[in-house]
């Protein structure tokens, strides 16, 4: 079955995107520990050039990465730094033109792509098996907005305590959360997580404080405690409340949505 086209997004400069990455056949894809290590070294191997990682979370049969894409010059000061060894002709080509999107695009989905080959070959080799191991084409999904990301560096950390593996997310070894709260700034974007999510949590604050006044002002009485601990924000442009930068808030309660209009 094809891939739908929106989990193929095209890669674009200073953009956060979702990847994953699955097995064919829902192989194991880390029969043994040290299999994790193999591919988050290989992963920053190949991509710490390109991505920023933020958060990631490596299940038997499938990855999840949230990424940000480096700006231009930064990827283009890092292939100018690469031996000729590694250096491939879409690099080259994207160093000479760095306004082709098509190319940039192209020179990020094949970066990905040989890191899938170089651990599926580690793989094979380890354990004496032949072919594929990773579905084709690798997903993503780009990050749009600033509740996406939230939601999405939560659904990933989170990720195993969704599939029942652990009863707590924060005991599973192999997500970034564990990095995250170590402080461990060998590849993860430590600071960047932590800075944005405490700015979230600032405005969320913020904004259930205001609307506790406006919903005292028509009469209402709002439970917080029944509410899923997420608030989701759409932004269209050109239209911005003084109070909160936005026009639009969604709380969402078990089946019912409550839609409050800030405008």
């Amino acid at each position: 079955m094809p891939t739908p086209i929106e989990f193929k997004a095209p890669f674009y400069p200073e953009r956060f995107y979702h990847i994953v990455c699955k097995s064919i056949d829902r192989l194991f894809l880390f029969p043994e520990e040290k299999d994790y290590e193999i591919f988050l070294l290989r992963f920053r191997q190949f991509n710490a050039a390109f991505f920023e990682l933020w958060s990631y979370c490596f299940l038997k049969n499938h990855t999840h990465h949230i990424v940000r894409i480096r700006s231009k010059q930064q990827i283009a000061d890092a292939i100018n730094e690469l031996p000729q060894s590694s250096t491939t002709g879409k690099m080259k080509d994207f160093v000479t033109d760095q306004s082709n999107a098509l190319l940039f695009d192209a020179m990020i989905e094949r970066q990905m792509n040989s890191f899938l080959v170089s651990f599926a070959n580690y793989h094979n080799n380890k354990y004496h098996r032949k072919g594929g191991l990773f579905q084709k084409p690798f997903r993503r999904n780009e990050i749009q907005d600033e509740a996406y990301l939230q939601q999405a560096i939560i659904y990933v950390n989170a990720n195993a305590q969704k599939h029942q593996i652990v009863k707590e997310f924060k005991d599973y070894p192999h997500s970034s959360y564990r990095g995250i709260i170590a402080n461990d700034y060998s590849f993860l974007q430590v600071n960047e997580v932590l800075d944005f999510l405490a700015e979230r949590m600032r405005s969320y604050n913020c904004i259930k404080a205001r609307l506790n006044i406006i919903i005292q002002q028509i009469g209402l009485r709002l439970n917080w405690n029944n509410l899923v601990p997420e608030i989701r924000v759409s932004h269209p442009s050109g239209v911005t409340h003084p109070d909160f930068g936005m026009s639009k808030l969604y709380l969402y309660r078990q089946e019912s949505i409550i839609r409050i209009v800030l405008s």
